[in-house]
């Protein structure tokens, strides 16, 4: 790993601390300060904005996603031993000299129990909030739930339907079929399976490889969304949904590129979702926010494709729109609190129901290489549009990889389903 460079602010000193570790860590930052957090962020960009919102920050190597066992560094880990560590996504495997369990929702850690949800050491001295693997004291970060065999009750629900899924990596004859790795987030890990066709510009994908990580998928017709839901231990409550946008970009045909929402969906699958997601809080012991990706098909069946237990990449939408009613509203110390105690009914009642306004995030890929210029990327912005995730001027993007975000308030319409 290349040496971090960090931006230190000694202003405020009084908030509590935060660490944020993931491949992107600004709209989570953005909600954490709003929150009232002083953010120490780790990420693989370093985006000028994301350094302005970070009182610290810390430069991952991008190669670190290619390494099975990424190490942060002993700079690094002197910076945020102690501190409470939230993960927040995009990260193919979680760094091996931070700790791989701990403290999660105040119940058991490596070398026993604690009574504070947000206090407590692991192997290298930092609690860790967030969610852990059914059945262990496992802390999970960055693991999606995408197997659901336990959960066979679902298997008559009117709304709730899994896609066929094997570890067998031969496609059938019939159908389409998808090459998923299940380390992967983003889309970048999806395929189309060799002999299962041709996606819709023509042109057929390699088979891929046939490790373990990776799972052969039968193709579900429809449109992606992402819900957020929080659960604070007794109940879990849907806060949002959002239509996700993707595109293909090189050889991947499902790049995740942005986010439109929340939108408004019939009650009879927001209470399915609901209802889904409570039962995998439950037997996955799930606690604070978390985002479930489906596929909302043919008579408004969802197709659940996987579960994340950490932040989003559309929860900033949902923030914005809650915003609206209350500028203070912050979903990071939402996640916290939830961790402590009960949502109160007015916190909860507060969540979900008709959205005022709906908000579309679009992230920017480079078609070929370029050295990014901010004067002329904001010469270009419509009136009421806002750039995000900005890289430093002059900063060389290679083909295919993000440039920047837009974000934008639109005028509200339903969704039909």
């Amino acid at each position: 790993m290349q040496t971090p460079e960090t931006l230190s602010k000694s202003n405020q000193i009084n908030r509590p601390p935060l660490v944020l570790i993931g491949a992107s860590v600004r709209a989570a930052a953005q909600s954490a300060r709003r929150g009232g957090y002083r953010v120490i962020g780790i990420d693989l960009f370093g985006d000028t904005d994301t350094r302005e919102l970070c009182d610290e920050f810390y430069l991952l190597s991008p190669g670190i996603q290619q390494m099975p066992r990424p190490e942060l560094g002993d700079r690094v880990l002197a910076a945020i031993r102690g501190l409470p560590i939230l993960p927040v996504g995009g990260l193919r495997c979680w760094p091996a000299d931070l700790p791989a369990s701990g403290l999660v929702g105040g119940e058991l850690k490596e070398n026993g129990p604690t009574g504070s949800r947000l206090a407590g050491n692991g192997p290298t001295g930092s609690p860790l909030a967030g969610n852990r693997s059914p059945g262990e004291g496992r802390f999970q970060p960055l693991e999606a739930l995408r197997e659901f065999d336990d959960l066979q009750e679902f298997a008559d629900d009117p709304i709730i339907r899994f896609p066929e899924t094997t570890k067998v990596m031969t496609p059938p004859s019939h159908g389409k079929w998808l090459r998923k790795r299940i380390d992967s987030c983003g889309g970048l890990g999806i395929r189309w399976a060799a002999s299962g066709g041709q996606d819709h510009l023509g042109d057929q994908e390699d088979s891929g490889d046939q490790g373990s990580q990776m799972r052969l998928q039968r193709w579900v017709r429809g449109r992606p969304f992402g819900a957020t839901l929080i659960c604070d231990g007794c109940q879990t409550t849907l806060i949002g949904v959002c239509r996700a946008v993707v595109n293909r970009i090189g050889p991947f045909p499902f790049v995740h590129s942005g986010s439109i929402g929340p939108v408004v969906l019939a009650p009879r699958v927001t209470d399915g979702i609901t209802r889904f997601a409570t039962r995998v809080a439950q037997t996955r012991r799930l606690q604070g926010l978390f985002n479930l990706d489906f596929i909302l098909g043919e008579q408004d069946r969802a197709w659940i494709l996987e579960v994340n237990p950490r932040w989003s990449a559309s929860m900033e939408l949902i923030e914005n729109q809650l915003r609206e009613s209350d500028p203070t509203r912050s979903l990071i110390a939402m996640d916290l609190q939830s961790r402590e105690r009960p949502l109160c009914g007015a916190e909860r009642s507060s969540l979900g129901g008709r959205p005022r306004s709906i908000y579309s995030k679009r992230i920017h890929f480079a078609s070929r290489p370029l050295v990014f210029d901010r004067k002329r990327w904001a010469a270009a912005l419509r009136p009421g549009v806002s750039l995000h995730d900005v890289p430093a001027d002059g900063q060389q993007i290679g083909a295919r990889e993000p440039i920047c975000t837009e974000i934008e308030r639109l005028e509200w319409s339903k969704e039909e389903s």
